[in-house]
């Protein structure tokens, strides 16, 4: 028999999932619009193209795949990624290569079928015991557990078909930008970065301000703000830093002010 010519397409991309965005309703366009572009300013470096389509944001042509979903996975509201494999919508050119896909696995295993694409041959149930059945006919070592599998083969048709193996968690929470802006009171101590990071996760922008005492606090305290700083702005893009001198205001409380109000007052200047 001849081979039928398949005009094929294949190639990787980054399957990326979003979480708290499906509650927003009316105004999900915009966040999904914010998170889309946080997307992109992230994988820019990489090369990557971006775009977002049938619920879900997809990333292509990168030249690194584990920068990419390093930083993607770094992005609120990003719940998860997949690296995938975006072809024709093929019956038999997608079994071949879940089959191919799944090779180097043992134990077992389940394939979860996602029909969007309504005018596609099979519903999801269909699809997913079709391609079980032609991924156990070729691998001896695989068992079906539609319960409690080792590992899950996604498959997805849409505007293409998309099959992923793997999930990897991301930072989950809101995009950034959605939730307004706000000042860090950075320190130097646990508790500062820790609300930073947990406001970003809401979707709010941050900057940064570190009082600073020269030469009661020195160099290695300045640099342990900005370390900090450093490590909030991999999630947030960028950070800028404001560093305000305050010795000579420190030094006015503590000849001026009662010693039970000395820290009061100096958080209210601050």
């Amino acid at each position: 028999a001849v081979p039928k010519e398949i005009k094929v397409l294949m190639r990787d991309v980054l399957l990326v999932r979003y979480g708290e965005v499906f509650l927003k309703g009316a105004n999900r366009p915009h966040f999904l619009k914010v998170l889309t572009d946080n997307v992109k300013r992230v994988v820019k470096p990489l090369g990557g193209h971006v775009w977002l389509s049938d619920s879900r944001v997809y990333v292509s042509d990168f030249n690194d795949l584990q920068a990419c979903i390093d930083c993607v996975t770094k992005v609120f509201g990003v719940y998860s990624v997949s690296p995938a494999v975006e072809m024709e919508k093929d019956l038999d050119v997608i079994a071949e290569q879940c089959v191919r896909m799944m090779a180097p696995y043992s134990g077992t295993f389940k394939v979860l079928g996602k029909r969007s694409d309504k005018k596609f041959p099979m519903n999801s149930m269909e699809l997913a015991a079709e391609l079980g059945h032609r991924i156990l006919e070729a691998n001896s070592n695989l068992k079906v557990d539609v319960h409690r599998p080792q590992h899950k083969l996604t498959v997805e048709i849409r505007d293409n078909a998309y099959i992923c193996v793997e999930e990897i968690m991301a930072v989950g929470g809101m995009p950034m930008g959605t939730g307004g802006k706000a000042a860090l009171l950075l320190s130097g101590g646990i508790d500062s970065p820790v609300a930073g990071y947990q406001l970003m996760k809401r979707g709010v922008r941050l900057c940064a301000i570190h009082f600073q005492s020269p030469p009661y606090t020195g160099e290695l305290a300045r640099d342990k703000v900005m370390q900090l700083a450093k490590k909030l702005s991999a999630y947030s893009g960028g950070m800028k830093v404001y560093l305000v001198p305050f010795t000579k205001c420190q030094l006015e409380i503590h000849e001026k002010c009662p010693d039970g109000l000395g820290t009061l007052i100096t958080r209210r200047f601050m």
